[in-house]
Formats: structure tokens, sequence, C-alpha cells
């Protein structure tokens, strides 16, 4: 499982490799890198819809880096990894549970991006696919508050589970110059659907940061 695990985080940047060789052989591109702090929304982010307190729309916190190769003035390949997490207690009662949630996306893709001589204003569009890790941690008070709540004879204090599957991202935003070789990301904006255990998880992410060249 781990084997193929590995195997489908690869997918996204070995495209990306190839596809940067076959674009974008016949110029010298210009790079780029960027951290972003993000925030975002997921809707049915834990699954628990039947417990009085889970709210529909979860906030999440987290990260982005990314690479992105300039083949032309406007069109560059983009890898990006990032993350989200969130931590919150859920139950009915004294029956409660601390429910710990991440999720992790490793993708890549294409970005269009303003040319920098047209304006020091730099709006970007991208669309990337990949592969997403969904990570969930349940610690439950007590083994009779868990059996209580989930309708089990029997429950551990601790369940965890790593789920994989493809996702895409679906965005842009706008970079400002600040200098000649770095901009600040006033804004990113995406969304990013996935597909857990028959559910679509959707997510809309917010991101700020800055762009190095």
């Amino acid at each position: 499982m781990r084997q193929n695990t590995n195997n489908l985080l690869r997918i996204p940047f070995i495209f990306g490799l190839l596809a940067g060789q076959v674009l974008c052989a016949q110029d010298t591109p210009k790079r780029e890198f960027y951290g972003l702090t993000l925030g975002g929304f997921q809707n049915q982010g834990l699954g628990l819809k039947d417990l009085k307190d889970a709210k529909e729309w979860r906030f999440y916190d987290g990260f982005a880096v990314g690479y992105v190769e300039q083949c032309t003035r406007r069109l560059g390949l983009k890898l990006e990894f990032s993350g989200l997490t969130d931590k919150q207690s859920v139950g009915n009662g004294a029956n409660r549970f601390a429910f710990r949630q991440s999720n992790w996306w490793f993708l890549g893709g294409v970005q269009m991006k303003a040319s920098p001589k047209e304006s020091s204003l730099r709006p970007f569009a991208h669309a990337l696919i990949g592969a997403s890790i969904l990570q969930t941690s349940t610690s439950a008070a007590e083994k009779l508050g868990c059996a209580g709540v989930f309708g089990l004879r029997t429950c551990p204090s601790r369940f965890d589970e790593n789920k994989v599957r493809a996702a895409i991202s679906i965005g842009g935003g706008l970079d400002v110059r600040i200098g000649k070789r770095l901009e600040f990301r006033v804004a990113q904006v995406e969304y990013m659907p996935m597909c857990h255990s028959g559910s679509t998880y959707h997510n809309v992410r917010i991101g700020m940061g800055l762009v190095f060249h």
C-alpha cells in the first residue's frame, strides 16, 4: 500500500518535469519560487453531520510552497506542495472526541501570468492536477463514549486513517512587484474538490505570501 501511495504521489512531479523539457526546451526559462500562508474552508471535511456540534463548513489553516518554470512570457509549468490542518472537539454531551484532520496536496500543471513588462500588477490563473492525502486522527475520551456515539460494542481510544485520492486545483490571484526579484502575492484563491469514501469534499482556499524570481 505504501509503495502504491509513493508511486501515485510521484505522478504530478514526473509530469511537470517531462512537460518542462518538452515545452521549454527551446527557450531559457525564468523561474519563480513562492511561499504562502493559507486559510481554507472545507465542506464535509470531517463527515460528522450527524453530531450536533459538527459544523458543515470548517476552517483550516496551512501553507503552500511552489515552483514555476516560465516557458514563455505568460505560460509557465507549476509544481506545488501544500497542506491544511484542523483540530476540533465534537460529540454529544459527555461523549466527546478530539478530531484532527490534515489535507496534503501534491500538484502540477500550467499557469498563465501577465508579463512583468506589461505592468507591476500581475494577475495569474492556474489549473493543476495531482494527488491528495487525507489524514484523520480520532482520540476518544473514553471507550464507552466512543461506543455510544458510533454504535459499536467495543471501541479503541484512537483511530488513524490515511486516504490517497486524485485532486485538482482551479484558481488564480494577483501578484504585485515590490522589487527586481521579489513580488507580493496579494491573494491566491482556489477551488479544490476531492472525492473520499463516496463523498465530495469541497475545498476553498485563500492564500497570500511572497514570490521570488
